[in-house]
C-alpha cells in the first residue's frame, strides 16, 4: 500500500491552494478508501460509458461530485491506469475539486484522464 501511495504522489501533483500534500496526508487518504467506493466508482464510469465511447474525469465530476475527500479521487486515477483503454494525457493539466465537509473543498491538478470503452 505505502508503495502505491509513493508511486501516485510522485506521479501526479496533487496540490492543495495553498501548499503540496505530503505522501503523509496521501496516506491518511487512501487508509480510509473503501473498496466499496472503489466498486460504486467503477459503476458510476460503466453507466457514463454506456451513453457514449468516451468521457473525461471532469465531465463525469459534474455527474457524480467527489464528496469523500482525496481518497475518492485517488481511486478514479487508480481506476483510469488499471485499464489500458484508458487515457492519460500527463501534457494537460485539470484542476479537480475536492471536497469531503461542508467548507472543506480544495483544488487538486492532475494529467487530464479520458475513460474509455
Amino acid at each position: 500500500l505505502e508503495e502505491t501511495e509513493t508511486k501516485l504522489a510522485k506521479k501526479y501533483s496533487f496540490q492543495h491552494i495553498e501548499e503540496t500534500l505530503s505522501v503523509e496526508i496521501l496516506k491518511n487518504e487512501f487508509k480510509g478508501m473503501n473498496p466499496l467506493e472503489k466498486k460504486r466508482i467503477q459503476q458510476q464510469i460503466k453507466e457514463l460509458l454506456e451513453k457514449g465511447d468516451r468521457i473525461l474525469l471532469s465531465d463525469m465530476l459534474k455527474v457524480y461530485p467527489i464528496t469523500n475527500g482525496l481518497s475518492e479521487l485517488i481511486a478514479y486515477v487508480e481506476i483510469a491506469t488499471e485499464h489500458k483503454n484508458n487515457i492519460i494525457i500527463r501534457e494537460e493539466i485539470e484542476d479537480i475539486l475536492v471536497s469531503k465537509l461542508p467548507n472543506s473543498n480544495f483544488t487538486v491538478s492532475i494529467p487530464k484522464i479520458i475513460y474509455c470503452r
